[in-house]
């Protein structure tokens, strides 16, 4: 994940770091399905697989956000970087 900050005197910061932290990407891939961004769900619950590959309910969530993109694709996905891959923040 990638996180930058820009101040008000336009100073840019990049900060690069990798949660390990399953629970976030779950969060954000339920976070993204609720918003029908279905590509950008499969994205999170991939990363949250590969922090805790035994994890049933990442693999039931992942299932279920395919099977939704492959149906109705992805109306609101966005073709930036998703959330989990970038942040940025303003100051």
């Amino acid at each position: 994940m990638a996180i930058t900050r820009v101040s008000k005197n336009k100073t840019i910061k990049k900060y690069f770091f990798y949660f390990s932290y399953s629970k976030a990407y779950g969060r954000m891939g339920l976070a993204y399905s609720s918003v029908e961004k279905h590509k950008e769900a499969v994205d999170c619950f991939k990363k949250a697989i590969e922090i805790e590959p035994d994890n049933e309910s990442y693999k039931s969530n992942l299932k279920l956000a395919e099977d939704r993109l492959k149906s109705v694709g992805s109306p609101g996905q966005s073709k930036k970087t998703p959330f989990c891959e970038n942040l940025i923040i303003l100051d």
